[in-house]
């Protein structure tokens, strides 16, 4: 049986410093957690296969996941960053407020950068921390009111991140659907007309051929009747 082509998809992570950022792409694709992990200081791109569906139906997506390089600190991610992303993830740490009055920044920054419409994911880290500082109910509201999905996650614990991310996916496949599907379809019927996304219009040349067909046969017509005529006024002289 031949295998389905596996699709790839770009996310990018953003965030203010020290949120996890790293912690979490690193939970996803390699299952581990350091205590001891550093910021970033050169971007960096891992990559994880998601499994979506079951059986000879299930469908694998490669996830190219682009950590920032330490830019984020001073809010100046080069727009080779975003360029050809598909979705976005942006964490913040549920125990720092100043990351998460942040959070609409970055919102404003993909939508300067990236096509409407494209998926975001706003998350939540360190909820395995009790000292949250931020009231879940108001992430989830914000998160609604720019077309995004909140969710909580603990990058040492691995609470919640595999949901986010699959659910990441799962927005971006139907993303790129919608995308094709809106796409106008080019169709041509036998009437010389042309069916371009559900709308018809008329093919010139086609016109043209008929119409030329059209005065051939009306000049036959009337080239029959003529003679018909003739023939009979000349029998009475």
């Amino acid at each position: 049986m031949v295998e389905k082509s596996q699709s790839q998809f770009k996310i990018v992570v953003l965030g203010e410093a020290r949120v996890g950022k790293t912690s979490l792409t690193l939970r996803f694709c390699r299952g581990n957690f350091d205590e001891k992990q550093i910021s970033t200081v050169d971007a960096s791109c891992l990559s994880q296969t998601v499994s979506l569906g079951g059986g000879s139906s299930a469908q694998k997506v490669t996830l190219n996941i682009w950590d920032t390089a330490g830019q984020e600190r001073y809010h100046a991610l080069n727009k080779v960053y975003y360029q050809g992303a598909e979705g976005a993830l942006i964490v913040y740490d549920i125990t720092d407020l100043e990351s998460w009055n942040k959070v609409s920044m970055w919102v404003k920054e993909l939508q300067r950068y990236l096509p409407a419409e494209t998926p975001i994911i706003i998350t939540g880290n360190k909820c395995d921390i009790q000292n949250r500082q931020i009231p879940l109910d108001e992430a989830e509201r914000y998160a609604m009111s720019v077309g995004s999905q909140h969710f909580s996650s603990s990058a040492k614990t691995g609470a919640g991140v595999n949901d986010l991310f699959r659910n990441l996916t799962e927005k971006i496949i139907e993303y790129k659907k919608n995308q094709k599907d809106s796409q106008p379809k080019f169709k041509q019927n036998t009437r010389g007309r042309l069916n371009i996304g559900g709308m018809t219009d008329f093919n010139p040349d086609a016109n043209v051929r008929l119409s030329r067909t059209g005065d051939a046969k009306q000049t036959q017509e009337v080239q029959k009747k003529k003679k018909e005529k003739k023939g009979c006024c000349g029998g009475g002289g």
